[in-house]
């Protein structure tokens, strides 16, 4: 579960092609945690991320959602 720092949820519909980047920088940002990722499908996975404010939850689904 995300810290009580990064409340703001974003939940991230993308290619898996796409997760070692996405990845990284939820690992190297620390206004990130990752919450879950959903692999049960080939063609969509589901990721779910807790960011440090609003703005942040903003930012990563106009650039991952």
């Amino acid at each position: 579960m995300a810290k009580t720092t990064h409340r703001h949820i974003a939940t991230l519909h993308i290619d898996p092609v796409h997760w070692q980047r996405l990845g990284r920088i939820i690992e190297e940002g620390d206004e990130f945690r990752l919450i879950s990722k959903d692999t049960s499908t080939d063609d969509i996975w589901i990721i779910t991320v807790g960011c440090a404010s609003d703005a942040v939850r903003s930012r990563m689904e106009d650039g991952w959602g």
